[in-house]
């Protein structure tokens, strides 16, 4: 007979200790494998048979949890062990910065702020401040500052909560800076005026005050910023401007201007000009007038670089051909009045020069002699230049300077046969502005 003894005992095993710092309070338990479990999760109501159950807890609290691990075929059935749930609600890690304003209208040495950590008692287990302007503080929960240079300053609290992991971190500003505002009167510059109606424009400057007040020294005001004014007689007025913004320090600030209103002389600038012949000698003289009134500077400007001033005749000599704009400068000095008269004045000397039409060419596409072009005529005249074949029927006709004939009829873009083809050209002649005609013969060769 063979006897054995063979003694088998349950054991419970423990979870670890557990630590949650946020609702909800969701806690999943694990058990051993055996056939049968009991929880009591320490909370007074809340057990569970499963093996591995979820049980949510309705509040924070440190909890001793009760584990039961039941199996019947063995020697002590049972088996029981305890550990513990924590469960932390999350800190608030807020603070409280008191920052006063600056009157913009003061000028004090210093600027003093409060800082107030307003979490929890022990919610912090670390507190870090930076004023921003090099100094710092730890783990003071309640503190006050001077900035005594003027700046601007960001403030930082960082907070640490160890036993949950939390960290949080507040910033605000504060603005140490003196800003004296005031209402400046920034009126236009004196006034001269000269022609009725003496309607005056007045400007407030910019920006522009909330409130303007003007008085015009003539029984009248205004309270627009930039107003217009009408004087009803001449004479020397002396204007106050008041710029008022209740916002600044000097609420109001005030400008003296004047205004003169005269009767201005009449006033007009003429150019006396009877222009000489163009053509025909090697140099040209022109004799000028100012013939207007109320100028007080003249400046006469003959186009060649010469320039006369403050004479009312005057005499120049051209020598070099061209084109001159002649030009009369007139001011009235008192009254900012101005006048230019102009007159053009064409000088060609003496010229021997005359008309050249070529007389053949070969328009055959090799970059030599392919279109034909007359020379010689004055480039400001008007002309016509025809050309006919030999049914005198026109082939080519233009009126653009610079526009060649390429050999071909204009009017239908086909190449002409070799040949002879009579022109016409008329033109006005620059020296005697009459009208003149050239005809002959062109030799069109392929």
């Amino acid at each position: 007979m063979n006897y054995f003894a063979d003694f088998t005992t349950v054991t419970a095993t423990a979870p670890p200790d557990q630590m949650i710092c946020s609702a909800p309070f969701d806690v999943t338990f694990t058990g051993d494998a055996t056939p049968n479990h009991f929880w009591d999760f320490g909370d007074g109501t809340g057990t569970s048979t499963l093996q591995n159950p979820m049980y949510t807890y309705a509040d924070s609290g440190v909890y001793t949890v009760m584990y039961v691990a039941i199996d019947s075929s063995t020697c002590n059935i049972a088996d029981t062990v305890y550990f513990t749930i924590t469960l932390n609600l999350e800190p608030e890690l807020t603070a409280v910065f008191d920052l006063p304003t600056v009157d913009p209208c003061t000028s004090p040495d210093s600027l003093e702020v409060n800082l107030t950590f307003t979490g929890a008692p022990g919610a912090a287990d670390s507190l870090f401040w930076d004023l921003g302007d090099g100094t710092t503080y730890i783990d003071s929960t309640s503190l006050s500052h001077f900035y005594t240079s003027q700046g601007v300053y960001v403030i930082t609290m960082e907070a640490w909560d160890f036993t949950c992991g939390t960290y949080a971190t507040i910033t605000d500003t504060v603005d140490f800076t003196l800003s004296f505002s005031y209402a400046v009167a920034d009126a236009s510059p004196n006034i001269l005026a000269c022609d009725p109606p003496f309607d005056v424009t007045f400007d407030g400057g910019t920006p522009p005050p909330p409130m303007s007040f003007w008085d015009f020294d003539d029984g009248t005001t205004s309270t627009l910023t930039n107003p217009t004014h009408t004087f009803l007689d001449t004479g020397h007025y002396d204007i106050l401007y008041v710029a008022i913004d209740s916002s600044t320090c000097n609420i109001a600030d005030s400008v003296w201007l004047t205004v003169d209103i005269l009767e201005a002389e009449q006033f007009s600038a003429t150019l006396d000009f009877d222009p000489p012949p163009p053509c025909g000698s090697d140099s040209i003289v022109v004799n000028l007038a100012f013939t207007g009134t109320g100028a007080d500077s003249l400046a006469w400007d003959f186009g060649d670089g010469t320039i006369i001033e403050n004479d009312t005749i005057v005499s120049h000599v051209y020598y070099t051909p061209g084109v001159y704009t002649i030009s009369l400068y007139a001011e009235d000095t008192l009254c900012d009045k101005t006048e230019t008269v102009n007159n053009v004045l064409y000088f060609y000397g003496n010229p021997n020069s005359e008309v050249i039409v070529p007389n053949v060419f070969t328009p055959n596409q090799d970059g030599k002699n392919d279109y034909i072009l007359f020379s010689g005529v004055d480039p400001n005249a008007e002309f016509t230049w025809t050309i006919f074949n030999r049914w005198g029927k026109p082939i080519f006709e233009t009126v653009r300077r610079g526009q060649a004939w390429d050999g071909t009829n204009m009017f239908n873009a086909k190449p002409l046969e070799a040949g002879l083809y009579y022109y016409e050209l008329i033109f006005r002649d620059q020296c005697t502005d009459e009208d003149k005609i050239i005809t002959g013969f062109i030799h069109l060769m392929r």
